[in-house]
C-alpha cells in the first residue's frame, strides 16, 4: 500500500493516495482562498462541503453557490472550476473512472446533476473520517474498494432522501439556509417571494417550524457567526462587522450586546484570557 500525507499550507489538511492513486480520500480545512481553474481529473470524485462556502462552475459554465452540506461531483475528463472561500472545509473521495461507468448502468439520477444539497450532515462527515482512518491502515484493495463504493452509495441515498424544495418542509429548510447565509442580501419579504409565499404566511410557518421569527433567526445566526470570527487570531470588531455585512461597527456592537449581553470587545477579552 502506498500512503502519502498531503503537504499543503495548512496543518489541517490530510489525505491518502493508495495503489498508485487509484483510491484517494481526505479531509481539508483550509484557512486560505483556494482556486481550481479548469480542473480535470481522470477519476470520479465526490466532495462534501463541511463548512464555509465555495463556488462550483461546471463544464457548461453553469455556476452553483456552495455552502455547508452541499456535495459536488468531479467527472473524469470534464473540466470544471471551484473557488473555495477562506475557511472552507471539505471531505473528499476519488475512485477509478470505471466506478462511474457502473453507476451509469443503474440509470441513477444522482449523476445527472453535479451538485446536491444534502443539508448539514455531521454523520456523513464522520463516515468520510472513518474511511480516511481505514485507508491509513487497510492494505487489501478489494476491501477498500468496497468501503469506498459503500460511501458513494450512502451519498446517493442521502441525496434521494432530501426533501423537495417545493414541499412545505423543503421551503422552511431553504429559508433557514438563506437566512443563515451571510452573503444573502434578500429582505424578508423578498425571501418570501423567492419561496412563492406571501410574507405573513411565510413568517407564521417559519415561526412554527423553527421557534423563531425569520428576523430573529437571521440575527441569531449572524451573531453566532460573529462569535466564531471573533475567536480567530488576529480578528477585530471592525473586521468582523465588515465580514458580516453590517453598515458600521456601532450597529454591529449594539446588536451583538443585545443578543449576548456583552459587547464584542468584552467577548474577545473574556474568551482570550
Amino acid at each position: 500500500m502506498i500512503f502519502e500525507q498531503h503537504q499543503f499550507r495548512s496543518p489541517d489538511i490530510k489525505g491518502v493516495r493508495l495503489f498508485n492513486n487509484a483510491l484517494r480520500c481526505g479531509l481539508i480545512r483550509q484557512p486560505y482562498r483556494d482556486v481550481e481553474n479548469h480542473f480535470v481529473t481522470d477519476q470520479y470524485a465526490l466532495v462534501l462541503i463541511t463548512g464555509g462556502r465555495a463556488e462550483y462552475t461546471g463544464p457548461s459554465g453553469k455556476k452553483w453557490q456552495l455552502r455547508e452540506g452541499d456535495l459536488f461531483q468531479r467527472f473524469p475528463g470534464e473540466p470544471h472550476s471551484v473557488r473555495f472561500h477562506p475557511g472552507c472545509s471539505r471531505a473528499y473521495l476519488a475512485v477509478p473512472a470505471e466506478v462511474l461507468a457502473l453507476l451509469k448502468l443503474t440509470e441513477s439520477s444522482f449523476i445527472q446533476n453535479p451538485v446536491h444539497r444534502l443539508g448539514r450532515r455531521p454523520d456523513l462527515e464522520e463516515e468520510f473520517s472513518k474511511l480516511l482512518r481505514l485507508s491509513e491502515t487497510e492494505n487489501e484493495l478489494f476491501s477498500l474498494l468496497v468501503s469506498y463504493q459503500s460511501l458513494i452509495a450512502r451519498c446517493i441515498q442521502c441525496a434521494s432522501d432530501c426533501i423537495s424544495p417545493a414541499s412545505p418542509e423543503g421551503r422552511m429548510r431553504l429559508a433557514a439556509e438563506l437566512l443563515s447565509d451571510p452573503d444573502c442580501t434578500l429582505g424578508l419579504e423578498e425571501l418570501a417571494e423567492t419561496l412563492e409565499m406571501n410574507y405573513h404566511s411565510f413568517r407564521r410557518q417559519f415561526l412554527s417550524w423553527s421557534g423563531s421569527s425569520p428576523g430573529q433567526y437571521r440575527i441569531k445566526g449572524r451573531i453566532e457567526r460573529a462569535q466564531q470570527l471573533l475567536l480567530r487570531p488576529g480578528s477585530s470588531v471592525g473586521l468582523t462587522a465588515e465580514q458580516l455585512g453590517y453598515e458600521d461597527i456601532y450597529s454591529f456592537s449594539r446588536q451583538f450586546k443585545k443578543v449576548c449581553g456583552i459587547s464584542p470587545g468584552q467577548f474577545i477579552k473574556k474568551t482570550r484570557t
